[in-house]
């Protein structure tokens, strides 16, 4: 009889237009569609609204799991990525992003290989092994242009789980032309203040499950963004957000604040205040007792996850928020 586990999701295969990539599940049971739109912004450029995903025709749904959407064979599923005008990707190139993360992916293991040999334990790397190491890192050095190019031509920078202390300093000499910067789960705890500040045209920024154990240095330059839309800071150490002042923020629709150590929250939103594109506010998994009055006067605030905190009483202003639809605060 087969074994069960060819029924379990362990790799998915992408295909948009001539290209192909092959990415791997960690837990399909929680993998969702939009973890793995997360994972193809980086590899193609491909913005998450401009993605569309289809398995045999039907399309996928962002928040559910894959393993509940696709018929694995053999571990693997096989989809395809369609990309809507205007959602980035640009023509192929002399080396996709997909192919530089490779090419980094495989120069890390070569320094794995270097590590090895400090530890004594030079008998465990084969010829072979060595050959593949000296390859890659030729290959990697080789498309160090060729991976700026691609960030330059795309604007979108992705820096997922590398390892970074800091941002590399050819991510900040692009300055206006990033439009997505994705640093998710590195080691950064500061971000330089006018490098910061020079990202105008930045949209997207996600400083998430890094090491940020305070805004002060950065906070001004980041709330000063004129087009930044998203500021993803959730799983990080962050134990107040700054009072944001007047005209901060200006077209910002959804902060997440998730995961951090966060006791208050400043009293500073609502009409006449800062943050009047606000949407969307995640604070779950802190330690917040109350929330501040005026989030019941910002003018478009739908929904707010206060989940897994230790909130005791919901604000009155609360009861005139028209557009709150949603307020999380089970837990």
């Amino acid at each position: 009889a087969a074994s069960g586990d060819d029924d379990t999701l362990r790799v998915v295969d992408v295909k948009h237009g001539k290209d192909r990539h092959e990415i791997a599940v960690d837990d399909g049971a929680v993998f969702t569609a939009r973890h793995l739109m997360d994972k193809l912004l980086d590899l193609t450029g491909v913005l998450q609204k401009n993605q569309k995903l289809l398995a045999k025709g039907k399309v996928l749904e962002a928040d559910l799991p894959l393993a509940a959407q696709v018929k694995p064979k053999g571990g693997r599923a096989t989809i395809m990525l369609m990309a809507s005008a205007g959602g980035g990707g640009g023509a192929p190139r002399a080396m996709t992003a997909g192919e530089a993360a490779l090419a980094a992916s495989r120069a890390a293991k070569a320094a794995k290989l270097a590590e090895a040999r400090k530890d004594g334990l030079d008998a465990m790397v084969t010829s072979e092994d060595r050959a593949r190491a000296r390859r890659a890192k030729e290959a990697f050095a080789a498309n160090e242009a060729a991976r700026r190019a691609a960030w330059g031509k795309t604007g979108v920078v992705g820096l997922r789980e590398a390892g970074l202390d800091e941002v590399p300093s050819d991510v900040w000499d692009l300055g206006s032309a990033v439009r997505v910067l994705d640093m998710h789960r590195n080691r950064i705890a500061s971000l330089p203040a006018p490098r910061v500040a020079a990202l105008v045209n930045v949209t997207k920024l996600r400083l998430s499950g890094n090491d940020v154990c305070s805004l002060d240095d950065f906070f001004h330059s980041l709330a000063a963004l004129p087009a930044l839309t998203t500021l993803a800071l959730e799983d990080n150490a962050i134990a107040v957000f700054p009072a944001p002042t007047p005209g901060s923020f200006p077209r910002l629709e959804e902060l997440t604040l998730d995961g951090n150590a966060l006791t208050s929250l400043p009293d500073a939103f609502g009409e006449g205040a800062p943050m009047q594109s606000l949407r969307r506010l995640g604070v779950s998994g802190n330690a917040l007792r109350s929330l501040p009055p005026s989030l019941g006067s910002c003018p478009r605030l739908d929904a707010i996850d206060a989940r897994r905190n230790a909130i005791v009483a919901i604000p009155e202003s609360f009861a005139a928020a028209s557009m709150l639809r949603s307020l999380l605060l089970d837990g």
